[in-house]
């Protein structure tokens, strides 16, 4: 499967043309087979495409054959916290048809890219902090030949590495880059407890993290002392649950899924609006929205999002000059879509499609017309 990404530019969701630790590995072992993998075809994560071989995406676990088409995957319904990566099953099904011989240094690799996909390394919290010099802290930007020869000379993925053994593997640059999101993650985490974005929960302490702020994520949070942590992010229609040993088969949501028995996840890449709120993540993790402060004004301005209002259209200039119909009937600027041609002196019926600074006044919202009054 492909990586989506946020065009901040294009204010969308793009599928890029790579993947992620699992996938790259799939196709190093296949590669190291003797395959060729250069007709690769990115899908979004659990689509699959007939007729051809399918890794890491297509919602199967293990390895599943129907007609001319092949799943090695991960994602099934029966996956838990325990399963597999697809790079697993990809190696075990090389060695069944002898395309590949058992290989000591594989087996360290391939065990590695399971734990680091399920986000169930050891300790990796302990490790964190000096991620921006270990296999640990570096390894989406290793290629899946570095990374065998890494294994290769038997040394753990904790192991700090030298100035010379980065210039090697051509990481410099994001070895700088890894320390950036290091510190960054510690500081907007500092913020989000001092602001009241931390909660308790049945379990245990958790982060939220409005609009995805902090760059080391699950990681940075689970170093940082918490138990799980929640990104829910209006621009992208999208919400992620990870919490650290938890079972949420005892929850559930209208949109999403639940992955490996502690994640819920509603993609990014759905096309669906996003009609989970905040308050309803939090209540239902057992937790409390406080009776003021920062969380309160943020979920009542998500709760906004799922309203419908009445408002009158108005020709207002924009920072250039241009004109465009908008409002300020909502608290803060609200402009229609691009090519909405109202008919003078009617109401029309709005949602808010994005809002670009919840809970804030500076910003503006973006409007979805439902239709006239």
């Amino acid at each position: 499967h492909g990586i989506f990404r946020f065009d901040r530019e294009e204010k969308k969701v793009k599928l890029l043309p790579f993947t992620d630790l699992d996938g790259k590995t799939c196709l190093g072992l296949f590669k190291l087979a003797g395959f060729d993998t250069s007709n690769v075809i990115y899908v979004p994560p659990g689509e699959f495409v007939p007729g051809a071989i399918n890794l890491d995406t297509g919602g199967k676990t293990g390895i599943k054959v129907e007609d001319r088409t092949a799943w090695m995957d991960h994602h099934g319904k029966e996956s838990t916290e325990v399963s597999i990566c697809a790079a697993r099953w990809v190696y075990l099904a090389l060695l069944s048809k002898n395309f590949l011989e058992k290989d000591p240094v594989l087996d360290k690799l391939t065990q590695f890219v399971s734990r680091i996909d399920r986000e169930k390394f050891p300790q990796a919290e302990k490790y964190f902090d000096k991620g921006n010099k270990t296999v640990l802290g570096l390894h989406r930007f290793f290629s899946f030949e570095n990374l065998y020869d890494y294994f290769k000379e038997g040394s753990p993925p904790t192991e700090v590495l030298s100035d010379k053994d980065i210039e090697r593997y051509d990481l410099v640059e994001r070895s700088k880059e890894q320390r950036k999101i290091i510190e960054n993650s510690k500081k907007i985490l500092e913020e989000l407890a001092r602001d009241g974005f931390v909660i308790n929960t049945k379990f245990g302490k958790i982060a939220i993290d409005v609009g995805k702020r902090v760059p080391g994520g699950y990681e940075a949070a689970r170093a940082a002392g918490f138990d799980g942590y929640v990104i829910y992010n209006p621009m992208t229609e999208s919400f992620f649950i990870s919490i650290d040993k938890a079972d949420l088969s005892s929850i559930s949501f209208e949109q999403g899924k639940n992955i490996r028995g502690n994640m819920w996840i509603k993609s990014q890449g759905e096309e669906k609006p996003l009609k989970v709120s905040l308050k309803e993540i939090i209540e239902k993790l057992g937790g409390e929205i406080p009776e003021k402060g920062e969380l309160k004004d943020m979920c009542g301005a998500i709760e906004k999002k799922f309203k419908e209002f009445i408002i009158t259209p108005e020709l207002t200039p924009d920072k250039k000059g241009n004109l465009k119909y908008a409002t300020w009937e909502l608290g803060k600027l609200a402009i229609f879509p691009k090519g909405f041609k109202p008919e003078a002196g009617k109401k029309y019926k709005v949602k808010i499609k994005v809002d670009t600074a919840p809970s804030e006044r500076k910003g503006f919202y973006i409007l979805e017309v439902i239709g006239e009054r």
